[in-house]
């Protein structure tokens, strides 16, 4: 399994270097993704003719588990409203967010 090490992005913030961890993995992946200006958003756009939806992944911070960071999938509401996983299951996040993607609308 990868794991998220956000000292590969020791400029960044804990949750800018998330994002960009998982930026590069699904861009090396061929997935379409477009990076927030704050550097805590990352979308991934959809295609209409494949039937499939624009994601828009948080990094924050997660209440339930002791403040720990994880991302989020953002459901149109301009928040982190549905927990996906933690940073440090790398991996996992790319097939979650894969298999969101594909989820019809």
């Amino acid at each position: 399994m990868v794991r998220a090490d956000t000292t590969d992005f020791p400029s960044l913030e804990p949750a800018e270097a998330a994002i960009w961890q998982l930026y590069t993995t699904l861009d090396a992946g061929g997935l379409p993704v477009v990076l927030g200006d704050d550097g805590t958003v990352l979308t991934v756009p959809g295609d209409p003719e494949q039937s499939t939806r624009t994601l828009v992944v948080r990094c924050e911070a997660r209440r339930a588990d002791a403040d720990r960071l994880w991302f989020f999938l953002d459901r149109g509401t301009g928040t982190a409203d549905k927990p996906l996983i933690e940073i440090e299951r790398l991996t996992d996040a790319v097939v979650l967010i894969c298999g969101e993607r594909q989820m019809r609308m």
